[in-house]
């Protein structure tokens, strides 16, 4: 993996702002959670990477987010009856109402689909439609852009635990001859599903993350020191 360099594909990508803990993450987004979309995306690779990211759309403020990753990478950890176990905990972990969740695969992995359904009940597991994509962008690897775009409107926050798709999105640059890589995206492929299959639209209000960073509790810093006075003693929890 190479870090940034002139051919990095997320130059913009900045992990100290558009990475965050997921129980922060979900905390944050507690009080509509229910007004938000959940995308469980498969790129179920049986040779280098089985790869399964479970992302919460925020659609009322246009905000992605990716909340946890399966990267398995051990031939023989990946069958479905090892994996499919996982994707039901993490999901159920996150939201559990498997109706609210939008079962996504890569649809040239058929085989991911006929196994899954030889053993478990099918929660409603779909195909990507990126045939469709490639048409009608008529570029190889459509909604990158769209990736882009989020990380430079602070619009696309990535849960600090996943680790794998955090090195993907650093590592991630262009070959000697400027073009796209077709290895180590597998995380990145199912981001790329993630806003094609949401219909992702921008909040027309780009948010003020400077001052979240700079503040604690998320506060800017006005409102934290209005709020100084409200916060309890450090020797009132000493009893």
């Amino acid at each position: 993996y190479v870090q940034g360099g002139p051919g990095s594909i997320f130059p913009m990508f900045q992990e100290s702002i558009h990475s965050r803990p997921r129980n922060e993450i979900l905390l944050e987004l507690r009080q509509r959670i229910h007004d938000c979309d959940f995308y469980c995306i498969a790129d179920p690779g049986n040779k280098e990477c089985f790869c399964v990211v479970f992302y919460i759309h925020d659609v009322r403020n246009g905000h992605m987010y990716a909340v946890d990753e399966i990267y398995e990478q051990d031939q023989s950890e990946n069958s479905i009856a090892q994996i499919y176990p996982r994707i039901q905990e993490k999901f159920q972990a996150i939201y559990p109402y498997a109706s609210g969740w939008n079962f996504i695969y890569d649809e040239a992995e058929l085989w991911f689909k006929v196994n899954m359904l030889a053993n478990y009940e099918d929660p409603g597991w779909r195909a990507t439609r990126k045939g469709l994509y490639r048409q009608k962008a008529a570029e190889a690897k459509p909604f990158l852009g769209h990736i882009k775009d989020a990380f430079v409107r602070y619009a696309f926050t990535i849960a600090s635990e996943c680790v794998h798709g955090i090195k993907e999105i650093k590592g991630y640059a262009k070959d000697e001859n400027g073009n796209i890589p077709k290895k180590n995206d597998h995380w990145i492929d199912t981001a790329r599903y993630a806003f094609a299959e949401s219909n992702f639209e921008f909040s027309p209000v780009v948010p003020d993350v400077e001052s979240r960073i700079s503040s604690p509790r998320g506060y800017s810093t006005d409102e934290y020191d209005d709020r100084a006075d409200e916060m309890p003693n450090i020797d009132d929890f000493l009893w």
